[in-house]
């Protein structure tokens, strides 16, 4: 698990992200990542929610997007979740 927390870190300056944050302005000192480490649980139903609405940007909207099964079909995008706003 240490190695894998390490390649998170490490993810911070692969070639990649160096260019995406030399082309959005962002400083050295802005930069930070946080490694969340929890058990993975089977699931019959997943989501994700933001708390912002990320296509409008309205912060009175909370957007809920969630599928059956677990959440990597979600986040990968193999599947087209339901989708909830929450004023």
């Amino acid at each position: 698990m240490i190695v894998n927390i390490k390649r998170c870190w490490a993810s911070l300056y692969t070639p990649r992200a160096i260019r995406y944050r030399f082309e959005s302005g962002l400083r050295e000192a802005m930069i930070s990542v946080a490694v969340i480490v929890q058990s993975m649980v089977d699931s019959d139903v997943s989501g994700v929610a933001f708390s912002v609405n990320p296509v409008t940007l309205a912060e009175s909207q909370v957007v809920i997007e969630a599928c059956y099964g677990l959440g990597e079909a979600l986040v990968s995008g193999q599947v087209t979740p339901d989708s909830y706003i929450v004023s």
